[in-house]
């Protein structure tokens, strides 16, 4: 047992793990040390006292960019659906999509007396959901 591990654990006040090394085979002995290396326990802290719940959302806000717009329409002649699907992912793995999600039920909250999914979201377009949806 390397000494960086267990001063690692005992830093943290994480001993226990160890509680029963003299017990495990060389591979779960190899596999809990691989484990223990791979925990980030900086940002296990951060979000242990919760300093990850401070969000600058205004300065967020100021940050972020409209995506472009495009019309059902224009679809017909856009890219295949591989493409999109490629840069989908893409995006989804940069971090880079935004998504609206609304319960079911009446507008009201948006102070819009019909149901939510016909409430135009669409920017240029004026389109609401049910029409992007479908």
């Amino acid at each position: 047992m390397s000494e960086a591990i267990k001063s690692l654990l005992a830093t943290q006040g994480q001993q226990h793990v160890l509680k029963f090394w003299d017990d495990l085979s060389t591979n779960d002995k190899d596999s809990l040390v691989k484990q223990v290396e791979a925990i980030d326990f900086q940002q296990l802290n951060r979000l242990i006292s919760g300093e990850d719940h401070v969000t600058d959302w205004d300065a967020l806000a100021e940050k972020a960019e409209l995506p472009p717009a495009i019309r059902a329409e224009d679809l017909k002649t856009g890219p295949d659906f591989e493409a999109a699907d490629s840069a989908g992912r893409a995006a989804l793995h940069n971090g880079e999509v935004a998504m609206v999600l609304v319960a079911g039920g009446q507008g009201s909250r948006l102070g819009f007396d019909h149901p939510k999914g016909l409430f135009p979201i669409g920017p240029i377009s004026g389109r609401t959901l049910y029409q992007f949806i479908i």
